[in-house]
């Protein structure tokens, strides 16, 4: 399969992640007690896959080899990225400590546990726009013929 279609496969994926989060905090206004029990599962499936996988893919690999092609790493889209996935990785951390307090019986802290997932629904949202839009054609672009040996990589 080819490298980019296979990343974006797996953002489809995380959109659905995305999608049933925004459902589920969609019904949290109020003082309402939701069970933090979605928000420590998304928390997994980001350290697993969103992160885990596919972003150990980008950063490994392809960004990993657009640099090696010539494009910066501190500055620029790559760059941007990376914050971003530091910026998800913060956002998974503040949801799963708020919502393991939030099991232990700390309910002030669901606010901060909806707020988190909200933030990381967004941010990727965006992410990943940016990615599909602007850094995968860029890839394509810069990288070449050198994409037929990423899938490779990616197993590794």
């Amino acid at each position: 399969m080819d490298p980019i279609e296979l990343l974006m496969d797996e953002h489809r994926q995380i959109e659905v992640v995305i999608n049933a989060i925004r459902a589920l905090t969609d019904h949290t206004r109020g003082d309402r007690r939701i069970s933090p029990t979605p928000f420590l599962e998304l928390q997994q499936f980001i350290y697993q896959f969103a992160d885990g996988s596919h972003h150990s893919k980008e950063e490994q690999v392809l960004f990993y080899q657009m640099a090696q092609a010539g494009l910066p790493t501190d500055s620029g889209p790559l760059a941007s990225m990376a914050n971003e996935h530091e910026d998800s990785r913060r956002y998974a951390a503040v949801m799963g400590a708020a919502a393991r307090a939030c099991l232990e019986g700390e309910w002030h802290r669901q606010s901060e546990m909806v707020a988190a997932a909200r933030a990381w629904c967004d941010l990727l949202t965006l992410h990943m726009e940016k990615e599909d839009l602007v850094v995968y054609p860029a890839a394509r672009k810069v990288l070449g013929a050198r994409m037929a040996k990423l899938p490779a990589l990616f197993g590794k």
